[in-house]
């Protein structure tokens, strides 16, 4: 059986403001590149190695 739906919450007053405050400053963070594209060349030889195993 199912279950029950919970309430979704809502937010009100400072809480709602402070919410909206921090949802722009995550749109506005840079993001690391430099650190993703590291990850991507690494997974890249990883399974590189891999295929020839």
């Amino acid at each position: 059986m199912a279950k029950p739906i919970k309430i979704t919450p809502t937010l009100k007053g400072k809480d709602a403001a402070r919410f909206l405050k921090q949802i722009e400053a995550n749109k506005s963070t840079p993001k690391d590149n430099a650190r993703l594209e590291q990850i991507r060349k690494d997974a890249s030889i990883l399974n590189s190695l891999f295929k020839k195993i």
